[in-house]
């Protein structure tokens, strides 16, 4: 979820990498201030199954991480997580096999955030949340065996825990930043980013996913990537996701939608869902968000090549916000209702899905 200044946009347009056309996300290196620093291993996919109860503002998830070794002699790895949450096992999975592996936790501080281009002209709400101050859960597992460079390792989390960090004020102008959270689990709505740390991650990692998640009845959950399949019984709503394009994190927001949606048709005849996720009380703007976004996919796909995603929706956000993440835009309620579909403001958000979503900064 990476932010450009407009005034870069013309220079950017010129010089935009192949990969962007052929389908492959683009990274020039580290995605982490400092030196570089050689990789042991590659995150290639997350698997996970998320339960969320909101009037608790309790997660219980379970995470099969595949990785690849690139180095021999790997015997043991670290991840990130959130100090909130509670790792009660890991299992590295082989062939039918479950075997526990021993792992251990230490609390440190999170690093220095990397310096990023500076906000221009900014509306009220829009930007990246500043990061609060916060601590990481360094998880460090055993393996059972050093592994061979090329091994493909599987580890299964189980974890569970309370993120309640509800929205404040920003401590900088309103104009600059939203309200600033952690992450949060609640009545009022549900945010998950890539700062709450809220699946074990490896820094620099840029994996595939897929998530299921299980929300009371009346919720809707939303990620990257495409819906596949949604089902409600016996009190509540399971929704699976496939996320194919490779990302730096991965954000889950959910809440009492109303989904409005269309099917749209690129110029290369592919078919990509766009679509409106509004609360109850705004669901009659849903059309006017879903026409004006078919309106620049349709012009900014000439001028930048093909749509990245296989989505694009416009979701209505519990607090302050306007921040860009692959496939969607997260709009406070309070834009929202404002009609927000000028150029500058809901064409400035889809740029992203390009600038910043699909090619990556390069910190070095």
């Amino acid at each position: 979820m990476k932010r450009f200044p407009c005034l870069l946009l013309a220079g950017l347009i010129l010089t935009l990498p192949p990969r962007l056309v052929t389908g492959e996300p683009f990274s020039g290196g580290s995605r982490s201030a400092g030196a570089l620093q050689p990789r042991t291993v590659e995150l290639l996919r997350h698997d996970l199954a998320v339960e969320l109860t909101p009037s608790r503002h309790h997660i219980l998830a379970t995470d099969r991480v595949t990785l690849k070794a690139l180095v021999s002699d790997l015997n043991r790895l670290s991840f990130s997580l959130n100090p909130a949450l509670r790792v009660t096992r890991i299992e590295e999975r082989s062939g039918s096999g479950r075997h526990p592996l021993p792992f251990t936790t230490e609390t440190v501080q999170r690093d220095a955030a990397p310096a990023t281009l500076a906000p221009e002209g900014r509306r009220q709400g829009e930007g990246q949340p500043s990061e609060p101050d916060q601590a990481i859960q360094m998880v460090t597992v055993r393996l059972r065996a050093p592994s061979a460079r090329g091994d493909l390792l599987t580890l299964e989390w189980s974890y569970e825990g309370t993120l309640n960090d509800p929205p404040r004020e920003p401590r900088q102008l309103r104009f600059v930043t939203p309200s600033e959270t952690a992450g949060h689990i609640g009545s009022e709505g549900v945010y998950l980013s890539g700062e709450t740390h809220w699946y074990p991650d490896l820094r620099g990692a840029l994996p595939t996913a897929r998530i299921v998640v299980v929300t009371p009845e009346g919720w809707e959950a939303l990620t990257h990537g495409r819906q596949v399949s949604r089902s409600v019984r016996d009190g509540i709503t399971i929704s699976e996701w496939q996320v194919s394009a490779k990302t730096e994190a991965l954000t889950l927001v959910a809440n009492r939608f109303v989904k409005t949606a269309r099917e749209w048709q690129d110029p290369s005849g592919r078919s990509i869902e766009v679509a409106a996720y509004l609360f109850p009380e705004d669901a009659h703007l849903s059309g006017e968000y879903v026409q004006a976004s078919v309106r620049y996919l349709e012009f900014y796909t000439k001028l930048l090549g093909p749509y990245p995603f296989p989505k694009f929706a416009v979701v209505e956000n519990f607090f302050a916000s306007g921040l860009g993440m692959p496939s969607f835009t997260l709009l406070g309620s309070g834009v929202i209702k404002r009609h927000y579909v000028q150029p500058y403001a809901l064409g400035h958000e889809i740029v992203h899905s390009w600038i910043g979503n699909w090619v990556f900064n390069d910190f070095e």
